[in-house]
């Protein structure tokens, strides 16, 4: 219930309480992202190159969409 689970484009971004979800987030894959204080998942073939401008979550959910993921997490991820 204290998580808040988005997929924006081809990323799954997790938000809210994560603290102590750290190291279940970080032995899954995820990886923290600093100036949006979120994790975020992605596959190797979406991983972007070079140097390119920071974006927001808000920018990010404004150009590729947001969904939110409903439920019990364990299930909506399965």
């Amino acid at each position: 219930d204290d998580l808040i689970i988005e997929i924006c484009g081809n990323w799954l971004w997790i938000t809210g309480e994560t603290r102590k979800h750290k190291d279940i987030l970080k032995s899954s894959g995820f990886y923290w992202a600093s100036k949006k204080e979120a994790w975020y998942y992605r596959s190797e073939q979406f991983k972007s190159y070079g140097t390119r401008r920071l974006q927001s979550l808000d920018e990010i959910r404004y150009k590729h969409g947001s969904l939110s993921v409903k439920g019990s997490p364990r299930m909506a991820i399965a």
